[in-house]
């Protein structure tokens, strides 16, 4: 028995989509909402591409301690830390003395 996609008669089910079905359908089964899961980590990866594209875009306009952000920033996407912050910090100062 050949089995067809949607009443498309004629047209086999191709191994992949097979697949595919049976994969929702344990999805489903199991209570995974792996399709979500899915759309939601697209989104999430053009979210980190759009930011590092306009972030590109930036340097060519930005002054040296500016650029050294963006640079710092294109650093953290590439090695993935999410505990290290954007904005270089300026070193910690105690109270100043003046001998007068």
């Amino acid at each position: 028995m050949n089995r067809t996609i949607r009443g498309h008669i004629g047209l086999d089910i191709s191994k992949s989509a097979k697949k595919k079905r049976r994969r929702e359908r344990e999805e489903k089964e199991a209570g995974i909402c792996a399709h979500v899961n899915r759309i939601e980590f697209g989104r999430k990866e053009r979210r980190r591409i759009r930011k590092v594209t306009h972030a590109a875009r930036n340097v060519a306009t930005l002054d040296q301690n500016q650029s050294t952000k963006i640079e710092l920033v294109f650093s953290i996407l590439k090695e993935g830390n999410p505990h290290r912050s954007p904005h270089p910090r300026a070193p910690l100062m105690g109270p100043t003395r003046k001998n007068n």
